[in-house]
């Protein structure tokens, strides 16, 4: 309801228009309240929407800091199984190589066994042929 001024004067006694002043101004104070409560409403849901959004990014700060650490975490394990991998295989190849080596020295050994052994049996038999021997001579 939108009533100009000059139309108000020419319908309305002074009293009328007075009173239709202090409405006026009465209405003006109220939405002059309304309004400044609705701006420390909209002040206080900035304010959180400002607090909000800084531990928003505290928290993709903390994030992007963990994913860091944890790639940084990554790449040590790697590298620490890169390691472990080419230690293992190290030592299977030296276990490999000390498996040949026993092998080789039981081979050894064995041949070395069986050559002595018919060597002893040969001297057995020598000695067992000049035993008979001279007991056969101190026979006669």
């Amino acid at each position: 309801d939108v009533i100009s001024i000059p139309t108000l004067t020419n319908d309305l006694t002074p009293a009328e228009l007075e009173k239709k002043v202090s409405e006026i101004v009465e209405e003006n104070i109220r939405l002059k309240d309304t309004v400044l409560g609705n701006n420390k409403t909209m002040k206080m849901q900035y304010d959180r929407i400002v607090k909000w959004q800084s531990d928003v990014q505290k928290v993709h700060q903390t994030h992007k800091e963990k994913i860091i650490e944890a790639k940084e975490f990554i790449e040590r394990l790697k590298k620490e199984n890169s390691n472990i991998s080419r230690e293992l295989e190290q030592l299977k190849a030296s276990k490999k190589t000390q498996e040949e080596e026993v092998n080789s020295l039981k081979q050894a050994l064995m041949e070395k066994e069986q050559f002595y052994q018919e060597k002893l049996s040969l001297v057995t038999k020598n000695i067992n042929e000049k035993k008979e021997l001279k007991e056969t001579e101190l026979n006669k």
